[in-house]
């Protein structure tokens, strides 16, 4: 009986013990509990918004609503639900939503889209918010995505991409090169398009923000043309480049071309002017080089040559002198023969001369006969 009555001692020691240690635990968690169960519930919503142009409108539109009458709602709700904006790549809070009464709440989050503008893309994604709520206010939320899969955050992408210009309605100004001074031979001008700056749209060829084009003799030629995928102002400027050819002046003349972009429905379009170094609105990007052949004292100078028209020039290769290697565009055997038309005059001097040479011959003969007359008369006479 002694070993029974201790037994039984030591079994209540054990539950008074067991009972102290729940108690004291439901105590330190009470307080807890207490702070985490207000029934309340704020909900993150969060945006991200790209975009290629900095002057499109970045705000936009959702909306809470609540699945079944009852439902607790934000304070600001109407029949509609809680309507509310973010703009740009930002996150808001709302809420909050107070809880009274144990049970599980449906909502349902997304984006109001009135009109789907041009260039917009827009997140079309509905959220299912289930919260559930116990019988000491304990809060818990599960969002699922439409496709029945759990969300780890609320979040909505948009973006805004308008589509580039139309390479095919770009003003193309051609470079147009004119020589003036009758070289022999045609030479090679260049001619440079640079970005004002780096990185800006250039035409197919460009290298580091130049595209290089060559026009030889007097002639035109084109840069080509590209598109932009942002609004904004650019600018370009066209030259000449000094090559250094012999007998050369180089047109020292700076064009600007201003690239105006903006938006319009969607599309970027381009407004272009072109201006010269004295900011006039020019059609076409001229060049104008004078050709003087180079005289060398003492040396073999360029020889004249006889072109249409009987003018008469003093055409050289560019470097001055005789080219001996580059063919002969009028040979000597294909000069033409100058002959001046028969005059009255050499008519007479021709006479003249057939009268002065038979007087000459008679004299000739009479003085031959007066010799041989003297001598007769001086010989002896017979006896």
């Amino acid at each position: 009986m002694k070993a029974m009555r201790k037994a039984e001692n030591r079994k209540r020691i054990f539950i008074i013990a067991g009972m102290w240690i729940l108690l004291m635990m439901l105590a330190a968690l009470a307080p807890m509990a207490a702070e985490a169960s207000d029934g309340q519930l704020r909900l993150t919503v969060e945006q991200t918004f790209t975009s290629s142009s900095a002057s499109v409108d970045n705000v936009f539109t959702y909306r809470l609503k609540g699945q079944g009458a009852g439902t607790p709602m934000p304070s600001g709700s109407t029949g509609e639900g809680y309507t509310f904006t973010i703009a740009g790549s930002h996150s808001i809070e709302i809420g909050p939503m107070v809880y009274d009464k144990a049970s599980i709440y449906r909502y349902e989050l997304y984006q109001v889209i009135a009109a789907e503008l041009p260039g917009y893309t827009y997140d079309t994604r509905v959220y299912t918010l289930e919260v559930y709520v116990d019988a000491w206010r304990n809060v818990e939320l599960v969002v699922w995505n439409r496709d029945g899969t759990k969300a780890e955050k609320i979040r909505f992408e948009n973006a805004y991409y308008v589509l580039p210009s139309d390479p095919g309605l770009m003003v193309d100004p051609p470079v147009r090169k004119t020589v003036f001074g009758n070289p022999n031979r045609d030479s090679t001008f260049r001619f440079t398009l640079t970005a004002n700056e780096m990185p800006q749209p250039m035409p197919q060829g460009s290298v580091g923000g130049v595209k290089t084009i060559e026009v030889v003799g007097s002639g035109r030629g084109e840069f080509g043309v590209w598109s932009y995928d942002r609004a904004g102002t650019y600018y370009y400027t066209v030259r000449e480049l000094n090559t250094g050819l012999s007998g050369y002046t180089y047109d020292t003349t700076v064009y600007t071309i201003t690239d105006m972009v903006s938006e319009k429905n969607g599309q970027l379009v381009v407004y272009r002017v072109v201006a010269n170094n004295l900011n006039k609105p020019v059609a076409a990007l001229a060049f104008l080089n004078q050709y003087s052949p180079v005289i060398i004292p003492g040396g073999e100078n360029p020889r004249p040559s006889i072109i249409p028209g009987g003018v008469i020039t003093d055409a050289g290769p560019p470097g001055g002198g005789l080219d001996e290697n580059a063919p002969d565009p009028v040979g000597e055997r294909d000069l033409p023969r100058i002959d001046g038309p028969k005059t009255g005059d050499d008519s007479d001097l021709a006479l003249s001369v057939s009268l002065l040479a038979a007087g000459g011959l008679m004299a000739i003969g009479a003085v031959w006969l007066l010799g041989r007359e003297r001598k007769h008369s001086s010989r002896p006479s017979p006896r």
